[in-house]
C-alpha cells in the first residue's frame, strides 16, 4: 500500500535513497557521489514543499517518492505551475515488484486530481532503466538540463490533458490511491474511479 510518510520516517527515507542511488556512485566518482549522498540523507527535511509517499515492507521502507503539487514545484527545473516528482528510489531487496511504476502512477493521479496540466521529472544519463520506464508511461523529453554530479540530465514532461482520471488497471488489487481533502475531482470522475475494480480510493485525514 502506498502511504504518506511523516517526519518520523525521514531517516528511513534517506537510507532508501542512498541505497537506491548508490548504483550510480561509480559513474559519479569520488568527488560527486559523496556530495549527492549527503543531499539524499538531508532531502526529506530540506524539500519541505514535497509530499513524501512510500511503500513499507515488513521491517523497513521499500520505496519512496517526493511529489510536488502544482504551485509547489521548484520554479527552476520545472515551471512552478506544474506538478513534479523527484527522488524516486527503491531498495535493492524490493526491486522487480513494479514499485517505481506504482509510485509514478500515484503521482500522476494526484496531479490530475489537483488540476495540473503537466507533471515533470528529471533523470540522468546513468538512469537508463528509469528513462525507459518513464518513456513507456508517456513522458517525453522536454529539455536538456545543466550537467550535475558529472552527469547529463534531461527534463521529462507528461501532458495531463483535460479532466479525465486515468484508470490504473496495471497495479495490484490491494493498491490504495490516496486523494487529499479538497482534491478537484468531479462526481462523474469519482464514479469512474470507484467502478475501476483494481483500486480503492479514500480521503486522507488532515
Amino acid at each position: 500500500m502506498i502511504e504518506r510518510l511523516t517526519e518520523a520516517d525521514h531517516a528511513a527515507v534517506g537510507r532508501v535513497l542512498v541505497e537506491a542511488y548508490a548504483d550510480y556512485a561509480g559513474r559519479m566518482g569520488a568527488v560527486e557521489w559523496p556530495r549527492l549522498s549527503e543531499g539524499l540523507v538531508q532531502a526529506a527535511g530540506r524539500l519541505t514543499d514535497a509530499e513524501i509517499a512510500g511503500v513499507r515492507g515488513p521491517t523497513s521502507l521499500d520505496a519512496v517518492v517526493f511529489y510536488f503539487p502544482p504551485g509547489k514545484s521548484d520554479g527552476v527545473i520545472f515551471p512552478r505551475a506544474w506538478a513534479s516528482l523527484r527522488l524516486l528510489g527503491v531498495a535493492h531487496a524490493a526491486r522487480g515488484r513494479g514499485l517505481s511504476r506504482r509510485l509514478t502512477e500515484w503521482c500522476i493521479v494526484r496531479a490530475r486530481c489537483e488540476g495540473a496540466t503537466h507533471i515533470g521529472l528529471h533523470t540522468s544519463e546513468a538512469m537508463a532503466t528509469a528513462r525507459g520506464l518513464y518513456q513507456r508511461m508517456g513522458f517525453v523529453v522536454d529539455g536538456v538540463l545543466p550537467m550535475n554530479f558529472g552527469l547529463r540530465y534531461w527534463r521529462f514532461r507528461l501532458d495531463l490533458a483535460g479532466r479525465m482520471i486515468m484508470a490504473i488497471r496495471r497495479i495490484a488489487v490491494e493498491e490504495t490511491l490516496v486523494f487529499m481533502d479538497g482534491a478537484k475531482v468531479t462526481e462523474d470522475e469519482r464514479k469512474q474511479i470507484y467502478e475501476t475494480k483494481a483500486v480503492r480510493v479514500f480521503k486522507l485525514k488532515a
